[in-house]
């Protein structure tokens, strides 16, 4: 099976990745799609920082190890509101760099390709080969 298809089979084998293949972490309640993709800096309680301007385009990584790293420097896996988040891919396009270097991508669509619990997310990480990590801890380059 392909990537292309595997990303929108839901298969529980490995992530796929590509060139327009987006993952993050979304909070299952928020509004997602193109006119929402929006980054903001926040604090480690997920709290906007006040006097920090909102950026065009969603954190995300085309990596998904990355998006683990990322997820464990930071501390936000240990949050006791982690559990109400999902991890999603989508297909988009890059269209600059968040406060942590991090990509910032716009969907081409207002549906995720897929959704899945941050335990599913890690069992098929597992499974999935892992390029060189582009971001160092601490969010530098």
């Amino acid at each position: 099976m392909s990537a292309d298809e595997n990303l929108h089979a839901g298969q529980a084998g490995p992530l796929p990745m590509g060139p327009d293949v987006f993952y993050r972490v979304h909070h299952q309640d928020a509004p997602f799609g193109p006119e929402h993709a929006a980054s903001g800096l926040v604090d480690h309680a997920g709290r906007p920082v006040k006097g920090e301007r909102s950026r065009r385009g969603y954190s995300t990584f085309q990596n998904p190890h990355e998006l683990e790293h990322y997820l464990d420097e930071m501390g936000w896996t240990g949050r006791a509101d982690f559990g109400e988040r999902r991890v999603i891919a989508f297909r988009g396009r890059q269209v600059g760099r968040g406060a942590n270097h991090e990509p910032l991508a716009i969907p081409h669509s207002a549906e995720p390709d897929e959704s899945m619990t941050w335990d599913t997310f890690q069992q098929r990480l597992a499974h999935t080969d892992m390029p060189h990590l582009r971001l160092a801890p601490g969010g530098g380059q």
